[in-house]
């Protein structure tokens, strides 16, 4: 019967509607997590810019004494790898979250149908309601013609 239907797409317009609050939570939390490995990211270059300084100033010791400038070296190479790896999540969680505002968007147009489908079926039922109390014959036919 009508009413079925209509009750099916208010069910399916309120179960879309919770999974696109899902959607929009997971994405916050995307968000956070992408705004704490920038935090990391910008931190390590940094780190890594005070020991290109420092480095600087022992390529002028090096001269003088050569294994306190290869310490030096292993520790800035660990501090550019560091920032390569975390530029390379950064990227990902980018990736990630993209994919994650296509999901959301095709959430939301889905929803938009359903929404759109339900409206018209609530009209319809107006309709059949004012006709059924004119013409009790022309709404029943209506209603099995629409079951």
């Amino acid at each position: 019967s009508k009413d079925s239907e209509l009750s099916q797409a208010k069910s399916k317009v309120e179960q879309l509607e919770k999974e696109k609050q899902e959607l929009i939570a997971e994405n916050e939390a995307h968000l956070a997590k992408l705004s704490s490995k920038d935090r990391e990211l910008s931190q390590a270059k940094n780190h890594m810019e005070q020991l290109e300084k420092k480095n600087q100033g022992l390529i002028a010791e090096k001269e003088t004494d050569p294994t306190k400038a290869s310490s030096k070296d292993s520790e800035l190479s660990q501090a550019k790898s560091k920032v390569e790896q975390l530029e390379k999540e950064k990227q990902e969680l980018i990736a990630e979250n993209e994919a994650h505002l296509a999901k959301l968007s095709s959430k939301d147009r889905e929803l938009s149908q359903a929404k759109n489908h339900m409206e018209q079926l609530e009209k319809k039922n107006q309709g059949l309601i004012a006709e059924k109390e004119t013409d009790p014959t022309k709404a029943s036919s209506k209603d099995s013609e629409l079951s």
